[in-house]
């Protein structure tokens, strides 16, 4: 089950014609550059926590043409990646 980390408070900035955000933290200062997934995972989690099945569920959409099991391999790297960098929990 994963979280938006409780040690965090996050600002988001997203544009519409961009594939892109940019994700501050404010108690750490740390600014990140985030693709698209990984910003609709970021809000989600900050809804509710989530496995990576429950993810891939909501975010088929973004995945045209990939099966299940591809999205669910995504999302966990990309998972790994936010928890990497403070933004998310494994709890």
């Amino acid at each position: 089950m994963w979280t938006r980390s409780s040690f965090e408070k996050l600002d988001f900035w997203e544009w519409d014609d961009e594939d892109v955000a940019v994700v501050y933290g404010a108690l750490s200062g740390d600014t990140h550059l985030i693709q698209r997934p990984g910003l609709e995972l970021l809000q989600l989690l900050t809804e509710a926590p989530r496995t990576s099945e429950m993810l891939a569920e909501e975010l088929i959409g973004l995945f045209a043409d990939e099966s299940p099991s591809n999205i669910v391999k995504f999302i966990e790297v990309t998972l790994q990646h936010l928890q990497n960098v403070g933004l998310v929990e494994n709890i």
